[in-house]
């Protein structure tokens, strides 16, 4: 066994480290906190083998109420039978000066096809 191999994977790592730092510098508050919400959430395992994608519904509500969502527009699901396949429904308000809402299910999960394919719906 080479006695480089592990010096050099440590270097990298710290080279790695120090330059990703150094990126996450120059970030503007609203692309750090972006950064913080993707980490976050690629650090959840929500793999359909040993993952939890209630979890990271789950987180992913408690962001929203911190950004000052309410409660009534959040709307965590699972089943009993796949209790860490469940998902979140958040009910967005349009963008638009028209009338209507976004309802968005960003999680995975087997129960619907909407919450499965991670669909954006329009309704009046």
């Amino acid at each position: 066994m080479n006695n480089k191999s592990p010096l050099a994977a440590a270097c990298l790592t710290i080279s790695l480290t120090t330059l990703s730092a150094a990126q996450a510098e120059g970030l503007r508050p609203d692309q750090a906190a972006f950064r913080e919400i993707y980490r976050e959430l690629v650090e959840t395992n929500t793999t359909l083998s040993a993952g939890n994608c209630t979890e990271a519904a789950q987180k992913m509500a408690a962001r929203l109420r911190a950004a000052g969502y309410p409660d009534s527009d959040l709307h965590l699901f699972s089943t009993t039978d796949h209790p860490k396949e469940g998902g979140l429904v958040a009910i967005l308000p349009a963008p638009t000066r028209r009338r209507g809402r976004y309802c968005c299910s960003p999680t995975s999960t087997s129960s619907k096809h909407a919450a499965r394919t991670g669909s954006v719906i329009r309704s009046s």
